[in-house]
């Protein structure tokens, strides 16, 4: 296991958490230029890589204290429980994510981002990252076509005796 890309991914999971100056939740559009929503939407691209990175890490590693600490890392970058297709399968049915970790773990996938993009329509805490997925297994890979809902909502966090409202892009369902 390479401690210094583990140690990398979490630096870059915890560093997705933006923070806005006095903002109101009253959504997205209202609270950000199109300037800044643009590089949140990079940067929900950058949270998707992130997740297959883990999912990969996860499907190879065989230490149960590091498994948990990657376990917690993905289900950080996510909201709530999500579902997604069983990449494990051809013809894949929608299962949640704990399923999904239970049937990769010890199966050494290989998840890899061929190509994304984010949706132009922004909804009032959400966009649609279009992209195409590689999963390989044995020398055998398969490719996906998904979209994923990206969440971006405002959270009131305390620093101190301070209270800001704290922007957090959170990954959402997966579809085929």
């Amino acid at each position: 296991m390479n401690w210094k890309k583990l140690n990398i991914a979490v630096l870059i999971s915890v560093s997705g958490i933006f923070y806005a100056q006095e903002a109101s939740p009253q959504g997205i559009k209202a609270n950000f230029s199109a300037k800044s929503i643009g590089a949140y939407q990079e940067n929900s691209q950058n949270k998707l890589d992130e997740f297959y990175e883990y999912l990969t890490i996860y499907s190879r590693e065989k230490s149960p204290g590091l498994k948990e600490q990657i376990r917690s890392n993905i289900m950080s970058l996510t909201k709530n429980q999500i579902t997604l297709p069983d990449f494990t399968e051809a013809q894949p049915n929608e299962i949640d994510l704990e399923t999904f970790l239970f049937k990769v773990e010890n199966q050494s996938y290989q998840f890899n981002i061929e190509s994304g993009r984010s949706s132009d329509e922004i909804g009032f805490n959400q966009w649609v990252n279009s992209y195409v997925l590689s999963v390989s297994q044995k020398g055998k890979t398969i490719e996906f076509e998904l979209e994923q809902t990206i969440y971006f909502e405002p959270k009131e966090k305390e620093f101190g005796n301070k209270t800001k409202t704290v922007w957090e892009v959170k990954l959402g369902d997966i579809q085929q």
